[in-house]
């Protein structure tokens, strides 16, 4: 289902005349099914009585209402510079809203907001004039966030600068950008897997180009959470996995030119079971017009992806700091695997899900920790093959211990645990081998050249390839058939693409379909309970 088939039935029910003054900046307000919450008028209202000149808005109303409300009507009255969109069905994905408003701005300056998001009565005239001032391409204030559980959290106010991996550190209703960062960068990601991802998408690819200014502007108040609602269907997927998904989407395609032809559907080619499979679960959750008039199941090239992955996936277990970020975060993954960064602070539910899509997994540093011996452990019980990265050496270390032998014993024990030692430098490594202190040693230095990176993709690409294969699939082919299990667990449709496409595959999900009390007994055994 394409982005243009989404929209072609959309009706402008006002389309102001063209301004003798071009607008400055363009509001584009997406208003959905989350309305019986929260007041869109309330909304309209915080944006109108802004002291912008020149201000443009633009609303696409997704609510189904059947007819333009009479409110609607009367504002245009006093605010002549609305647009006034509506889908006689809703679609359900912000993201398609946004884009349409997009093609219509004629401001200098774009924002993006919601239903659910009230402005303070200064707060798009102070981000305005913050980037006027100095002709700046991005900025952003801070918003109010009120929780399901009455809870109140400020994003963006920390002025230490920005973490792109935290979805909590930005708001696009108080992001302020210039058109031309869009037309550059594109939009947001309409996709059912991206929709509580894409404000954190769009922010990464908008800090490879450009610089976001902070400036302490209190822009306003969100409630969108506090009905415990959410802009998408894909709460339940992990950061890992929306890393993974828009690593892969490709470049130029949510341009404003081009997203009409972008696919919310698709899973996309390479994708890893787990992300095969999550796509399809968005499908399943997702309630938008699409849905009706698509299959939302999996197709054989999809439950093909979810037996037999094309790409192996290596795990990096560890803290974002120098020592995983100076030899990993440089390095391009290789054509035949890819990066799962397991971070120590994950929950131990969170671990083991992510850990279920590992061929391999790298434990940096942290060798006598507790929590990294029981994550090897849990490797141990996945047959999950794990390699140590070191730059500290732990027997010089030893020295420094009230209890040097205890230490220097304990550690040598915990290293023969792994398959391999990876080393930082030529000289530890010769250490390693000079003292016998592990069978298979191997040098991984600092990504600085490329030279030595081209040398550190051929070090993991072998160490992937020499690994167990058939050790490793014991753990992900219970996932995988699991899983598929899950999602083909129709009889009938199972049977139907088995009498149509006559695939190996459907007919071994209908297998795994009747041993479903034996994969059930299997998880319970591994994750007790």
């Amino acid at each position: 289902m394409k982005v243009g088939d989404l929209v072609k039935d959309t009706v402008s029910h006002h389309d102001p005349a063209d301004a003798a003054v071009a607008p400055t900046l363009t509001v584009i307000l997406a208003a959905g099914s989350s309305s019986k919450h929260s007041s869109l008028l309330r909304a309209l209202d915080s944006v109108t009585s802004q002291p912008v000149p020149a201000l443009e808005l633009i609303v696409i109303d997704d609510a189904e209402r059947g007819r333009v409300p009479d409110q609607i009507r009367a504002l245009v009255e006093t605010f002549p510079a609305l647009s006034y969109l509506a889908h006689p069905h809703s679609i359900g994905l912000p993201a398609v809203s946004f884009f349409e408003g997009f093609v219509r701005a004629k401001g200098r300056y774009v924002l993006f907001t919601s239903d659910d998001f009230v402005f303070e009565s200064r707060g798009l005239s102070g981000l305005l004039e913050a980037a006027l001032q100095g002709d700046h391409p991005a900025v952003h204030g801070h918003v109010q966030s009120f929780e399901a559980d009455g809870g109140v959290t400020y994003i963006g106010r920390d002025e230490t600068g920005y973490d792109a991996s935290s979805r909590r550190d930005l708001s696009p209703a108080a992001l302020l950008l210039a058109k031309s960062v869009l037309d550059d960068v594109g939009l947001f990601d309409p996709h059912v897997f991206a929709a509580d991802h894409s404000a954190w998408d769009l922010v990464e690819r908008i800090l490879r180009k450009y610089s976001i200014l902070r400036v302490p502007v209190f822009v306003g108040r969100d409630y969108r959470r506090s009905h415990g609602s959410s802009a998408g269907s894909s709460a339940f997927a992990s950061r890992e996995l929306a890393r993974e998904y828009f690593k892969a989407s490709p470049d130029g395609s949510l341009r404003a030119g081009s997203i009409s032809e972008f696919d919310v559907w698709r899973v996309l080619p390479g994708s890893s079971p787990m992300l095969t499979q999550a796509v399809i679960s968005c499908r399943k959750r997702f309630t938008g017009a699409a849905r009706a008039s698509e299959d939302v199941g999996p197709n054989a090239e999809e439950i093909e992806l979810m037996l037999n992955p094309q790409r192996s996936t290596i795990g990096l277990y560890g803290d974002s700091d120098a020592s995983r970020s100076l030899v990993f975060d440089a390095m391009p993954e290789a054509q035949g695997w890819r990066y799962v960064f397991l971070e120590r602070s994950l929950s131990e539910t969170e671990l083991l899900h992510n850990l279920a899509r590992c061929d391999v997994v790298i434990l940096v540093r942290y060798l006598l920790d507790d929590k990294c011996r029981r994550f090897v452990r849990n490797c141990d019980a996945m047959n999950v093959p794990v390699c140590y990265y070191i730059d500290d050496n732990p027997i010089t270390m030893s020295e420094q211990h009230e209890r040097p032998d205890d230490y220097k014993k304990e550690a040598a024990d915990a290293l023969r645990r792994f398959v391999a030692v990876l080393c930082s430098s030529a000289e530890l490594a010769r250490f390693f081998k000079e003292n016998a202190l592990h069978a298979t040693v191997e040098e991984l230095a600092l990504a600085c050249d490329d030279q030595q990176l081209e040398k550190s993709r051929a070090l993991l690409a072998r160490i992937v390839a020499g690994c167990d294969r058939t050790n490793i699939l014991t753990w992900n082919e219970r996932m995988r058939s699991a899983m598929l299990v899950s999602d083909v667990a129709d009889y009938h449709r199972a049977a139907k693409l088995e009498a149509e496409m006559n695939s190996r595959t459907v007919r071994l999900a209908l297998a795994l379909r009747r041993g479903l009390d034996a994969l059930r007994n299997v998880r319970a055994a591994i994750f007790g309970g």
